[in-house]
């Protein structure tokens, strides 16, 4: 999908990158290497019909074979994309699947509103929302950079982003 490389670089611009757990549908040489490049490592599954050839990205052949010879532990990564859909569904269901704001940034807000109003909500989906960046979620985090920060200090060593469809 040609989405995961604008993800991925504008999450880069508010964050440091260290893994990206993605779909299936996000399978290939180019988006490995494009989470490579921003310093990160992707946990995607491979499609049935995958080969390990190198085909020009040694990066491929090798996480092919990780994820043939080491599949437990990919998948120990790969399945983090979890906690990020059971956030994303929580707060679909406390507050709808709409946001009324037409502009991104305003709808950030707004979301960002919701959750703050309904305290009991809020420590929950902070934890999961900052500790674990939900691209689906929120494509422009970085506007998002002076909560981050506040986050990042009390949560966590790194953040990981997680890609869904």
């Amino acid at each position: 999908s040609p989405q995961i490389g604008h993800l991925v670089k504008k999450t880069a611009e508010g964050f440091k990158i260290n893994e990206v757990s993605a779909d299936l549908a996000y399978s290939s040489r180019n988006n490995l290497q494009l989470v490579a490049n921003e310093g990160g490592k992707a946990y995607i599954p491979f499609k049935k019909n995958a080969t390990g050839k190198a085909r020009g990205s040694t990066l491929w052949s090798k996480m092919y074979h990780y994820f043939q010879l080491n599949r437990d532990d990919f998948m120990e990564h790969y399945h983090k994309r979890s906690n990020i859909e059971a956030t994303n569904a929580a707060i679909k269901r406390k507050f709808g699947e709409t946001l009324k704001s037409k502009n991104p940034v305003a709808q950030v807000n707004e979301l960002l509103a919701k959750i703050i109003a309904a305290p009991r909500y809020f420590l929950w989906v902070v934890k999961w929302f900052f500790v674990s960046v939900s691209l689906r979620l929120c494509g422009l985090v970085s506007k998002l950079s002076t909560i981050k920060t506040t986050a990042t200090e009390q949560n966590h060593r790194g953040t990981e982003a997680h890609i869904s469809e």
